[in-house]
């Protein structure tokens, strides 16, 4: 089900799901470089 509506989601909105893709890529590599500075300042 979810799978099915991600799937049209994406034919109906291609821009969209490039946002969302680049923000949570965005995120990911925000969460690693806190990550690695904590670790940094901790040890």
């Amino acid at each position: 089900m979810i799978n099915l509506n991600l799937i049209l989601c994406v034919k109906n909105n291609n821009k969209l799901i490039d946002y969302y893709i680049v923000f949570t890529l965005l995120i990911f590599f925000v969460n690693v470089k806190w990550l690695s500075y904590n670790i940094l300042f901790n040890t």
